[in-house]
């Protein structure tokens, strides 16, 4: 059984040094390259699990090199009703994954990032931590119930986001606007965006939807203290 899962997707990236720092936190025990995710994949010097996609944007000289080394291939149709990122999903949860980070799905096309975000969803439903990270932005989505304990650096800037209709209640503790027992929705998002940590210790609790939290910058994955 695969637990801790790395999906390199088709997006923008930035730094190599960042994602080389990223992968020694987590120490991955599978990594699945989504069509031209490979390529960065190939610009850390590792050896995939599994290439899954279409494979109509990855530079060909990279796929055949990973080809001929043996890398196991899950090939798909250019037409097709699901992206490439959620085609790697669905792999990572076939892999027996409990928690799932994604790095490239955030980037220059925000279409992308809503999609990366949808191909998401159902991991959480499943009780998988998922955690979409780039160079600014710390990007966590949770399924209720949960309560989350957290310890950052107070001033940490954190926002959230409800993804169901019905989010919630939600308690915040330890943040310099905290909530008791709110009920979210998408469009409350100016209620709980750019709050920050006010205390060393945090919490944050939800009953049920969907919640996305972006923390800014790069810090440590937030630790789920409730079993789902």
């Amino acid at each position: 059984m695969k637990k801790q899962i790395v999906i390199f997707t088709g997006g923008s990236y930035g730094p190599v040094s960042f994602y080389e720092k990223q992968l020694k936190k987590i120490k991955p025990d599978a990594v699945i390259a989504a069509d031209s995710g490979l390529e960065m994949v190939s610009r850390l010097g590792l050896m995939p699990d599994l290439m899954v996609g279409d494979f109509d944007s990855v530079d060909q000289a990279v796929f055949s090199e990973y080809e001929n080394r043996g890398v196991p291939i899950k090939r798909h149709p250019v037409h097709k009703d699901q992206t490439d990122t959620a085609l790697a999903a669905d792999c990572a949860a076939e892999m027996g994954a409990e928690s799932v980070t994604v790095f490239g799905a955030t980037g220059t096309r925000f279409d992308h990032m809503l999609a990366s975000l949808a191909a998401m969803a159902p991991l959480a439903r499943r009780g998988i931590s998922v955690h979409l990270s780039d160079p600014h932005n710390q990007l966590f989505l949770y399924a209720g119930p949960q309560h989350l304990h957290w310890h950052l650096k107070p001033g940490t800037t954190v926002s959230l986001a409800a993804l169901a209709d019905h989010t919630g209640p939600v308690t915040l503790k330890g943040f310099a606007y905290p909530l008791d027992r709110r009920d979210l929705s998408f469009t409350d998002a100016g209620l709980t965006v750019s709050n920050y940590a006010a205390e060393p210790k945090q919490e944050m609790i939800f009953e049920l939807g969907l919640l996305l939290i972006d923390v800014v910058g790069e810090k440590e994955t937030p630790q789920n203290e409730t079993a789902q």
